[in-house]
């Protein structure tokens, strides 16, 4: 049986998501995101967890 599902905002296969921001001085940062995808059709969610190294 075949179903239409109509045009959705699907993510797959799973992407890479770049993350970038600005400091206060101007200087770029940015990052590489694997944990990440399309909650909504205008909401991205990204989950960032911060590994400590000692």
């Amino acid at each position: 049986m075949r179903k239409n599902i109509g045009a959705k905002s699907y993510v797959l296969p799973q992407p890479v998501f770049i993350i970038a921001a600005y400091d206060e001085n101007g200087i770029p940062n940015a990052m590489a995101s694997t944990w990440g995808g399309i909650s909504n059709e205008n909401e991205i969610s990204i989950s960032l967890v911060q590994n400590e190294r000692r």
